[in-house]
């Protein structure tokens, strides 16, 4: 099980088993993230029926965590998390060839060493971010035993020194693994990038929506940047702070340099470019979008029952056909709908059972526009 920090990226790497019951679960949130860093607001998660129990449910509740899961209003992923697993995935693999079948054994180094490597987003290692100091990552070399100790003994700190020596080593081939991995990732991404722009205090950026989560099912109808906000700050070459509006204040504000764009302001004589409508997000820093109304529903054999969805905030035009566990959850805008058309296809109880348990295991899809 891997546990990240969308704040500070921190993460914790859990062994687990694959017929692991939810109390198991539930004891290693105890001893992996409540222990360590107390209890969290929100926990996003995928729809696993772990995840998805009527015990971890009532813990939450109880503990006062709100739950979200990645169903059809939740994209299972975004650039970020992608970014991450593939990082991680590229990380254990270089790990697992050293360890072989003993992974798990080794696995709090792999943790160890990939919560001390500098975030791009953030400017700062996880580690530092959470402590506010860098740790140690290395010691000299193993000390002798006094001369008259007794055999048992010796041989015993004999033992516990080539230990620490092992440790060692695997530590350091790890960080010489991931710096190997990162120089590759960093040269094959800058074959063919032109340089970043240099932005200075006061000019006019767009943000890309690449990392801001959004619940709409269709991600291409999704405007690609938002804006514009105003540079308040230069981090570094690579990173600036942005004076962001009220309604993104949970976004943390400051952002690599390939997530923002110049702001146009040279428009052609008699040209107006309306800005993106405004999004607003929730405390998981997730976009927030709504069925403005259901226009129309069918039913085909090789989709099944799908609604028609205008979404709140866009024409007519960009409206989609969406299959019934993306919109079963939107009761007003569906009873809406029937009241309306009373003629028109009605999903069955059946297809409802069904869209209900899709919705809960996270099934994304979405229709392009007929």
């Amino acid at each position: 099980m891997v546990v990240v920090d969308r704040l500070s990226k921190d993460r914790h790497f859990s062994p687990c088993r694959t017929d692991m019951k939810v109390h198991d679960l539930a004891m290693l949130f105890v001893r992996d993230v409540w222990k360590l860093h107390g209890l969290p607001d929100s926990i996003v998660s995928d729809g696993g029926p772990l995840f998805v129990s009527e015990f971890w449910k009532a813990v939450c509740h109880c503990l006062q965590i709100s739950i979200a899961l990645s169903t059809a209003y939740h994209p299972e992923t975004d650039g970020q998390t992608e970014n991450a697993n593939a990082f991680l995935e590229q990380y254990l693999r270089q790990y697992v060839s050293f360890a072989q079948d003993d992974w798990d054994e080794w696995l709090p180094l792999a943790e160890f060493a990939a919560r001390n490597v500098v975030n791009d987003s953030t400017g700062m290692s996880p580690f530092f971010s959470n402590t506010g100091y860098h740790p140690r990552m290395s010691f000299g070399p193993p000390r002798p035993m006094p001369r008259a100790a007794p055999k048992d003994l010796a041989e015993r700190g004999s033992e516990g020194n080539s230990f620490a020596v092992k440790m060692q080593e695997i530590t350091d081939l790890l960080r010489t693994n991931l710096a190997s991995a990162q120089a590759s990732q960093e040269q094959f991404a800058n074959a063919n990038r032109t340089p970043a722009p240099a932005y200075r205090v006061g000019d006019m950026v767009l943000l890309s929506t690449r990392n801001i989560r959004s619940a709409r099912p269709t991600p291409k109808l999704d405007h690609k940047f938002i804006g514009p906000f105003r540079v308040e700050r230069v981090l570094n070459a690579h990173a600036y702070q942005l004076k962001l509006p009220h309604e993104l204040q949970s976004l943390h504000n400051s952002f690599h340099t390939n997530l923002l764009r110049p702001a146009p302001n040279d428009p052609l004589p008699g040209q107006y470019n309306p800005p993106p409508p405004p999004i607003a997000l929730d405390a998981n820093g997730e976009k927030l979008w709504a069925i403005e109304a259901i226009l129309d529903s069918k039913r085909t054999k090789q989709k099944g029952f799908q609604y028609h969805v205008q979404w709140r905030g866009y024409d007519l035009e960009e409206a989609t056909w969406e299959p019934l566990h993306n919109v079963v959850n939107a009761h007003i805008a569906i009873k809406e709908f029937e009241k309306r058309h009373r003629t028109k296809p009605r999903p069955t109880k059946q297809e409802m059972r069904n869209a209900h348990r899709q919705a809960a295991r996270g099934v994304v899809e979405s229709e392009a526009m007929d």
